[in-house]
């Protein structure tokens, strides 16, 4: 084997055990601030965790996640309105029943 076929072959080594090592999103991504929210409404941190899916929300407006987790986090929060706002756009993104069932619950639970 050639010395600079060797030297690649242990440079893409390297980065695939980083990137493996780092697991999960990269940074700065829809998917990395969908999952640092989840960590902080997990903690109950949930200003911050609504902060973080609404940054996921912006790299990607069609997040149906995003906008339930949100959603949940604003109803935890007290923040009707917002929260009525994010479950029915839940209801306008999906076509998956059980998101749609979740979030007309939601809506019928804040609107008591």
């Amino acid at each position: 084997m050639s010395r600079g076929l060797i030297v690649l072959l242990a440079v893409v080594l390297l980065v695939g055990s980083v990137l493996i090592g780092c697991g999960g999103a990269a940074k700065d991504t829809a998917e990395w601030h969908f999952d640092q929210g989840n960590k902080l409404y997990s903690q109950g941190r949930y200003n911050e965790a609504i902060e973080e899916y609404t940054w996921a929300i912006e790299l990607d407006p069609n997040s149906t996640e995003a906008y339930g987790n949100r959603g949940n986090a604003y109803k935890l929060q007290g923040m009707k309105a917002e929260a009525l706002a994010d479950f029915e756009k839940v209801i306008t993104l999906t076509d998956n029943p059980q998101w749609i069932q979740m979030a007309r619950q939601q809506i019928e639970e804040l609107s008591e």
